[in-house]
């Protein structure tokens, strides 16, 4: 596993629906979208349906790490949740605006 990516998770109850709320740090490489992917399908085996990422310490984001983001918003969609990024970096927010991605995946 990348040993450069940090994963931290917080709850929070909001509207009456517990929001998981993940705090990335560090770079999200090919081996850190793994780290990215397993946190949170074991967060979806919990029960948890509503996601904030709080990307504002990521230095780089992967095509790997672009494709857990999308996957896990169409299934927190699916669900009846939500999948949102907060406070991106620089890089994330210029990644995901180049890919066009920041409107669906923006918190706004």
């Amino acid at each position: 596993m990348d040993k450069d990516l940090l994963f931290n998770v917080d709850y929070i109850e909001k509207d009456n629906n517990m929001l998981c709320k993940v705090i990335l740090k560090g770079k999200i490489t090919s081996a850190g979208s793994y780290l990215l992917q397993h946190g949170l399908e074991a967060e979806i085996r919990g029960g948890q349906k509503h996601f904030i990422l709080n990307m504002r310490n990521i230095e780089f984001l992967s095509s790997a790490g672009i494709r857990v983001l999308l996957d896990f918003h169409r299934r927190a969609m699916e669900s009846g949740g939500g999948f949102f990024i907060e406070q991106p970096s620089e890089s994330v927010a210029n990644v995901l605006g180049m890919t066009a991605l920041d409107d669906m995946l923006f918190r706004k």
